[in-house]
């Protein structure tokens, strides 16, 4: 596999992952978004100059260009879920809706969470029935400093992790956004589980979540693809054959 240059891909040691694995056809990861961001967002999954996980398909629920209910989102994740989707990002902005809606979707993250399907979402996308749910991972944006950017509201970047979203590259020009972060985020999900075939759903969430740390950096956990590695092969889980070999 070719080494992979890229100071955002460095920043959170994505390059040294890249190196090792890139997904899996298995692993499939669930998007749900207005069609043209669905293809913004899938992009840094699948396509260059990043491709996080570019073995791994994209299954798209598309919306409509003003976002989902949070009815509409527990059927879009309920059906990803129900076709063996293994992670589930959302894409687009949730209205609060009504409490029967917000119920609902409770009930979907809560299946979700039953089956062991991580669900990464943009920090601030939601009501806190999404993005405060105990299963859901809200990811902000950061530039390459590894600092919050700068249109992230403070108070939505409390829990999760931040990834790079400001000015990223990709085969439509730059984009920035949480959404964007998120897409980071997901794809090193697809990404670990095409390395540890074996690894259940709340180890790949785990592995994700722990980040790293910087005592000048405010906000969460910043995104770490090679301590989420190390924390798979910690619990002995076992690798793919193509990694035991390769």
């Amino acid at each position: 596999m070719p080494r992979l240059r890229s100071p955002l891909l460095d920043l959170v040691r994505l390059s040294w992952a890249r190196r090792r694995g890139a997904g899996s056809p298995e692993v499939a990861v669930g998007l749900v978004a207005e069609p043209s961001e669905a293809s913004v967002l899938a992009a840094v999954l699948s396509a260059e100059p990043l491709a996080v996980c570019p073995l791994s398909p994209v299954v798209v629920r598309p919306t409509g260009a003003a976002g989902s209910t949070p009815g509409g989102l527990a059927v879009a994740l309920a059906g990803l879920v129900a076709e063996g989707v293994r992670l589930l990002l959302v894409g687009t902005p949730v209205t609060d809706g009504t409490e029967r809606e917000r119920r609902a979707l409770a009930e979907v993250l809560d299946s979700a969470e039953a089956a062991g399907v991580p669900v990464v979402v943009p920090a601030g996308s939601g009501p806190p029935v999404l993005t405060g749910h105990r299963w859901v991972i809200p990811v902000a944006s950061c530039s390459v400093s590894g600092r919050l950017s700068w249109f992230v509201e403070f108070e939505d970047a409390q829990r999760g992790l931040l990834a790079p979203g400001q000015d990223v590259p990709g085969p439509l020009g730059p984009a920035s956004g949480n959404g964007i972060a998120a897409a980071w985020v997901a794809g090193t999900g697809a990404l670990l589980w095409g390395m540890f075939p074996g690894a259940s759903g709340a180890q790949v969430r785990a592995a994700l979540s722990i980040g790293s740390l910087h005592a000048h950096r405010s906000g969460p956990p910043l995104l770490d693809a090679q301590r989420a590695v190390e924390f798979l092969e910690r619990l002995a889980v076992a690798p793919s054959a193509w990694r035991a070999t390769g």
